[in-house]
C-alpha cells in the first residue's frame, strides 16, 4: 500500500488527499476460478443492494484501487456458509459481511462517538442499527461491531460519521500488513465495487436518514 502512519492519519481526517491507486494484475487463473461463485451470486436478488453497499464501503479503505488483494479481499459466496454472501477481509479480521437479508461493519467505537456525541444521538440517526461488542484481534481494543438489514447498513456506508469510523478502523487494519485472504478474493465483484460509477441500485425501503 504504501503509506506512512502519518499519511494514514491524514488520509482518515481527508479521504480526497490521496487518490484510489492502481490496480493490481489479476492472480494467474483467478477470475476462471472464482466466476462460477461470481455468476451464482449475480443471480440473487441481493447482488444489486450488495454491490452498491460494498462499493461506498471500499472508498473507505486506504488507497482502495492500489491495496485491491494486498490489504484487502473480497469473498463472494465463501465457504458453504448461506449467511455469508459477500465478505471483504483485511489482514486476518471480517470488516464487512453481506448475508441474505442482513449484514454487519465493524468500526472504531472510539470515533463513532466522537462523531455522535453518545449512543443516543447515534440511535436516533440510525435505529435499525444494533451496536454489539467486538472482538478480532487486529482491530485492537477500539472497535464496535454495527449490525442491521442490508438497507441499514447501506445508510451507515453513506453517512460522514460512521464513515470516519471505518476509515479510522481500515487504517489501523491495513498499517498491520497484508490480508491472509487473498486466495478467496473474487476480482469479478471487485471489479463492480471498484468501478468508478456508481451501480445503479434502488434502495427499496431504506430507512432516510434523519436530520437535526
Amino acid at each position: 500500500m504504501g503509506m506512512t502512519l502519518g499519511e494514514l492519519r491524514r488520509w482518515v481526517a481527508d479521504p480526497g488527499c490521496t487518490g484510489p491507486g492502481r490496480r493490481p494484475w489479476d492472480a494467474a487463473g483467478l477470475r476462471e476460478q472464482k466466476q462460477p461463485r461470481f455468476a451464482k451470486f449475480c443471480a440473487l436478488p441481493q447482488s444489486g443492494l450488495i454491490i452498491d453497499v460494498f462499493w461506498h464501503y471500499i472508498r473507505h479503505v486506504p488507497r482502495y484501487a492500489g491495496s485491491e488483494r494486498s490489504a484487502w479481499s473480497l469473498s463472494c459466496l465463501p465457504g458453504n456458509s448461506r449467511n455469508r454472501l459477500a465478505v471483504v477481509s483485511m489482514r486476518t479480521m471480517e470488516v464487512i459481511v453481506a448475508g441474505p437479508s442482513s449484514g454487519f461493519l465493524v468500526v472504531s467505537e472510539d470515533a463513532l462517538m466522537g462523531r455522535f456525541g453518545g449512543w443516543d444521538a447515534f440511535a436516533w440517526r440510525h435505529p435499525g442499527l444494533d451496536a454489539e461488542e467486538s472482538g478480532y484481534r487486529d482491530a485492537g481494543g477500539d472497535q464496535v461491531v454495527l449490525r442491521g438489514s442490508m438497507e441499514a447498513l447501506h445508510d451507515a456506508v453513506t453517512d460522514d460519521g460512521i464513515g470516519f469510523a471505518i476509515r479510522t478502523l481500515t487504517a489501523r487494519v491495513c498499517s498491520l500488513g497484508r490480508t491472509i485472504h487473498a486466495r478467496g478474493h473474487c476480482p469479478q465483484l471487485a471489479d463492480l465495487v471498484l468501478d468508478a460509477a456508481r451501480p445503479h441500485c434502488a434502495v427499496a425501503g431504506a430507512q432516510a436518514r434523519r436530520e437535526d
